[in-house]
């Protein structure tokens, strides 16, 4: 048995999706493992197995941890405090799905991380291989659990992996090319500190690896990484003389992809069906994996121009009684705020705001919600975070709500109500929260269906 997998039984803690695909593997590939499965909550284990499987859950539900001789930890539950820290001082061993996956994953394995756009990245990236190789997996966060990705895999198989912090705070296997997006403050009730996300982030890549990220980063993330890591890069701007070679860049309004045999144009921004923006960053850093890979020019080209943003990100979901809305549900963070009213423009009259508080600061996005006053005529805001910014913006900004007016809510339907009320024919409604869903909602999924849904009812009325 491998390194990751030790001894003769496992229990698997939490059992969510990666929790039941960690299950459907251990059956399939070590049927004679003993397999247990833990969890806070109930659970209902998967059709496959057995009927005496044991299960704990509770709150005690790791107290039999110390009889099994792998742990095997879901990525939503921290590793280093709270309920795995008797654990690690104990020196049991705890393994997770994605090192798992990692260790065991034949062909060429690309990772892609950051704290906003990698969901895009990863799935542009995975059209622009399909066009060239016969065997791509989307797998992770917006694919297949990993571990199920693998039946039938071998040297030729490539695969694109989104992977989180939560999966990579404990990885031990690196892939073979790994996207760095921008690292800004996320998840710090998980993590703790800032700089602990950041170093999990950073994980991802070992002296093996290549390293895809902007120009404007490479200096901060050597800084942290092995001196010998080999970058490939991509720039937001044209290339100067002094710069090192680049796989893409955008000059301007045009998109340009370089290879061995040449730079190509290969679009402008108008051309693509991806607003614009920080949207940038995740087609450039697309480009420059696939320009690594040496894929032709017009198979990019082709399969770029043809791509649609995914679901809860900057998502036009319709007009209704002329009014645009779009649902961006998945901006969990102030700044992914600022990038989707940055991309929409001056057309944006409505923004709804607010959620779960993890501890972020959003002075900046109170600052630029306050320039956009001209235009940003109401701003619908949602506990909890909500009260933080209308707080910013009474305290810092009071000259800003001379023409800029905020709405306090309790709930969703309240929110989609009133942007009916104020947003004029021909201006846009943006869902943006600027925070986790956790508060109100299960995830940011839930989140953006219960608008969609309120907007459909309030069209229809």
């Amino acid at each position: 048995m491998q390194s990751e997998l030790r001894g003769n039984s496992v229990l698997i803690v939490g059992y969510g999706r990666e929790g039941k695909s960690s299950h459907r593997f251990l059956l399939k590939q070590h049927p004679n493992l003993r397999i247990g499965v833990a969890d806070k909550n109930s659970v209902s284990l998967i059709t496959e197995a057995p009927q005496n499987t044991e299960t704990f859950t509770g709150a005690h539900y790791l107290d039999v941890a110390n009889s099994f001789d792998t742990i095997l930890r879901s990525p939503g539950i921290p590793l280093f405090h709270g309920d795995f820290e008797p654990l690690l001082a104990k020196g049991m061993h705890v393994s997770s799905l994605c090192n798992v996956f990692m260790e065991r994953a034949p062909g060429i394995l690309i990772g892609v991380s950051g704290t906003k756009g990698k969901s895009t990245t990863s799935a542009l990236l995975f059209d622009l291989l399909k066009s060239s190789f016969p065997d791509v997996r989307l797998v992770g966060n917006i694919g297949t659990p990993a571990l199920d990705s693998l039946d039938g895999a071998d040297e030729n198989t490539i695969f694109v992996a989104e992977l989180s912090s939560f999966q990579l705070e404990d990885l031990r296997h690196c892939p073979h090319i790994a996207v760095l997006l921008d690292i800004l403050p996320e998840h710090l009730d998980h993590h703790g500190t800032f700089e602990a996300y950041r170093s999990a982030k950073l994980r991802i890549a070992d002296a093996q690896t290549t390293v895809i990220c902007n120009t404007s980063l490479q200096q901060d993330f050597a800084a942290d990484l092995e001196a010998d890591t080999n970058f490939a890069l991509f720039s937001d701007s044209k290339p100067d003389s002094a710069e090192p070679p680049l796989r893409a860049y955008l000059d301007q309004d045009t998109v340009h992809y370089v290879t061995e045999e040449g730079e190509t144009l290969l679009c402008s921004n108008e051309d693509l069906q991806l607003p614009s923006g920080r949207n940038a960053q995740n087609v450039l850093a697309a480009l420059s994996v696939a320009s690594v890979l040496k894929l032709k020019p017009e198979h990019v080209r082709e399969a770029l121009l043809s791509f649609k943003p995914l679901p809860y990100r900057l998502e036009y979901i319709g007009e209704h009684k002329g009014i645009g809305f779009y649902n961006d549900s998945l901006a969990t963070i102030p700044e992914a705020c600022v990038h989707a009213l940055s991309s929409l423009g001056e057309t944006v009259q409505t923004l709804i705001v607010g959620g779960h508080d993890r501890g972020v600061s959003y002075e900046e996005l109170a600052r630029d919600l306050a320039e956009r006053k001209n235009y940003l005529g109401h701003v619908i805001l949602l506990p909890d975070t909500g009260l933080r910014i209308e707080s910013l913006l009474r305290e810092r900004y009071p000259d800003a709500l001379n023409e800029m007016t905020l709405h306090p809510v309790k709930n969703m339907e309240e929110a989609v109500r009133l942007s009916f009320q104020w947003t004029q024919p021909g201006r846009i409604c943006l869902l943006s929260p600027a925070s986790s869903s956790l508060n109100q909602f299960r995830d940011y999924q839930e989140r953006g269906d219960v608008f969609r849904d309120f907007v459909t009812k309030f069209a229809n009325t």
